[in-house]
């Protein structure tokens, strides 16, 4: 058994998975539209320092009407200061949509799921018990827009 802490590759901090063809680039299309801004920029750097990795997949099961969320490898230490690596769940070409008319575009959800992935990477997201009293995390409110 190897005690020694697992070696993080300096480029593996912000990962596109490649589930279909086409999938990527509008993703990568999204995070470019993001670093064009100062807000944008500023955040994924904090994410590259953060010292934990952001996976960015397609959810797993076409969902109607759409859904995203960011998920916690770890959820204690998304919220107790230790920080955890995380998944952001989304899909750009599903947004926006008639069935969420506050999401403007893919890129201002995109900048608002790495928000929340930010503070899971910190381990300051805030818990809170859902419906039937399960533990979740922060759910997006208003959007925020990057481009302000």
């Amino acid at each position: 058994m190897n005690d020694a802490p697992e070696k993080r590759s300096p480029n593996a901090w912000l990962r596109v998975a490649t589930p279909e063809a086409g999938y990527a680039d509008c993703v990568v299309a999204d995070i470019g539209r993001i670093v064009r801004s100062k807000a944008g920029r500023s955040l994924i750097e904090q994410i590259r320092d953060s010292g934990h990795d952001v996976l960015i997949e397609m959810p797993p099961a076409p969902l109607d009407p759409p859904n995203a969320w960011v998920q916690p490898r770890d959820l204690a230490s998304a919220v107790n200061g230790r920080g955890t690596d995380c998944s952001v769940f989304y899909d750009p070409r599903q947004w926006p949509n008639a069935a969420s008319a506050a999401v403007k575009s893919s890129d201002i959800l995109l900048y608002n799921l790495l928000l929340l992935a930010l503070a899971q990477l910190r381990g300051t997201a805030v818990a809170q018990p859902d419906q039937d009293g399960a533990a979740g995390l922060t759910q997006l409110g208003a959007l925020q827009d990057f481009r302000t």
